[in-house]
């Protein structure tokens, strides 16, 4: 699976970029999800042991070492309440960690060459920390966040020393602090980074939770979910992602699909909203029909009960006059159905399909000896309609076929062997079966559905759709499931 993936990405690196699906995150929900795991990254770096330091330096042309020791964080809280990323009008993304305070407290050691010993403390109180954040895709399609080290500069901040005797008192100011100031800022520049690096394996595992690939129940069909841009703007994270579908069994069978001219404005106010385009539905469409998942065969013997009429050449008597005539008095008749030109989806104020069907009646005469009587072909209208459920850790979009509006029209009866007959009864016993056909079809996407590139933990509240030209919206309120 992974090997078919990797060829299907290698080959769709060298078609042009068009989205299937685009998505928009608020920056509210990121700092939604920023706000529920800072405490933890807090309580972390409260119960980690800062090491031993030791620094060599020359001051005054003395050779001096510097050792901190018995380093401990005694006070560090933030506004996690109140932390969040914003970003800049250049595009930047920061991390903003307000109200922050710090008290760290150990013991420095001079050895110049003899040792002077003293407590020191670092305070920051109340400080505004900023952090550089980056967002991108990777080569691979996969979506990256990394909050960077700390930037700027710390000279601002309060380092006590407390000295304890005439030597202690003379050194400290003869010395104004330095090289302990340097060093110290270097603890708190530290400490401060281990912040940043404690968040971003939340991140990396919250991004890194999105299912980039989605195989369609037990179809040979995979969406890839594969981001190619990142945009930022003030209050959103703009994803366009591949949104197509490639078959497992034939990685290298390319999709003759061609992208709209443009791409719809996404309309919704939701903290997340997710667009799926046209280009998203004709791709699904090419996958169903080279995957083969749009044709059926049923023998006479196997036809559902309710089907109104027996599958013999004397039961289809009734539709096609001459059967037995040519071919004998019950003698069984298998089903043969398929659609034949990848189905058209047409996006208005909903989400039509109209797919050509052809039927072949086919007479088994014996076990080797297999005639087709007559075909009929037609055509398959249909409305989509859709849900959202939450589950396996992920949305789902769970699609469904308007029962009230599918049916068949445009009968056509072609190389038939038994002469011509009325289509009349045909055309009311297939759209009498329509509605087993729509029952099969939407107990298969219950129980599969597709899935919404989106990070696992994510729950939708207050959902709604959007149809309009082009384009599929769905917007909802996102609720955080801790995982």
């Amino acid at each position: 699976m992974k090997l078919v993936v990797l060829i299907f990405l290698i080959l769709s690196s060298l078609v042009a970029s068009y989205p299937g699906i685009r998505t928009s995150l608020s920056m509210s929900s990121l700092n939604e999800f920023l706000q529920a795991k800072l405490p933890k990254v807090v309580s972390e770096v409260l119960a980690s042991k800062i090491p031993d330091i030791k620094f060599s330096k020359n001051f005054l042309g003395i050779p001096i070492s510097l050792k901190l020791s018995k380093i401990e964080i005694s006070t560090l809280s933030i506004d996690t309440s109140n932390a969040e990323f914003t970003t800049t009008d250049q595009g930047q993304l920061l991390l903003t960690l307000p109200h922050f305070n710090l008290l760290v407290e150990g013991i420095y050691t001079y050895y110049i060459p003899f040792p002077i010993s003293e407590y020191f403390n670092i305070t920051m109180i109340d400080c505004n920390v900023v952090l550089p954040t980056t967002i991108s895709t990777l080569k691979n399609g996969l979506v990256q966040v990394k909050v960077s080290p700390l930037e700027g500069d710390l000279s601002t901040l309060t380092i006590d020393i407390i000295p304890k005797n005439t030597i202690s008192t003379i050194w400290v100011t003869i010395s104004h602090l330095w090289p302990l100031s340097i060093y110290t800022n270097k603890v708190v520049v530290n400490l401060v980074d281990s912040i940043s690096t404690r968040l971003n394996p939340y991140l990396e595992k919250f991004f890194n939770s999105i299912k980039y690939t989605d195989q369609i129940g037990k179809l040979p069909i995979v969406g890839d979910y594969h981001f190619f841009n990142i945009d930022l703007t003030k209050d959103t994270i703009e994803a366009e992602v591949n949104g197509t579908f490639f078959l497992i069994n034939a990685p290298g069978q390319k999709s003759n699909v061609i992208p709209p001219s443009t791409l719809p404005d996404i309309i919704g106010m939701a903290p997340i909203r997710v667009q799926f385009t046209e280009y998203y539905f004709d791709s699904l469409m090419w996958a169903l029909y080279f995957s083969g998942g749009l044709s059926f065969y049923i023998k006479s013997e196997d036809m559902p009960d309710d089907v109104p009429y027996v599958f013999t050449t004397t039961g289809l008597s009734k539709i096609a006059p001459n059967l037995p005539n040519v071919y004998g008095q019950n003698i069984p008749v298998d089903l043969q159905c398929s659609v034949y030109k990848v189905p058209v989806v047409t996006i208005l104020q909903s989400v039509y399909i109209s797919a050509s069907v052809n039927c072949n009646f086919i007479v088994r005469i014996s076990s080797i000896n297999k005639v087709t009587a007559f075909t009929v072909i037609s055509q398959l209208n249909t409305r989509i309609e859709a849900s959202i459920k939450n589950q396996n850790g992920g949305i789902y979009v769970i699609p469904s076929l308007d029962n009230g509006n599918t049916d068949f029209t445009d009968f056509s009866l072609i190389n038939s062997k038994i002469g011509s007959f009325s289509l009349s009864k045909m055309i009311s016993a297939f759209n009498y079966y329509v509605y087993a056909i729509v029952l099969d079809a939407n107990n298969f996407f219950e129980s599969s559905g597709m899935i919404l590139p989106l990070p696992e933990g994510l729950q939708a509240e207050k959902v709604n759709f959007n149809t309009y030209i082009g384009g599929v919206e769905i917007d909802f309120d996102p609720v955080f499931v801790d995982s």
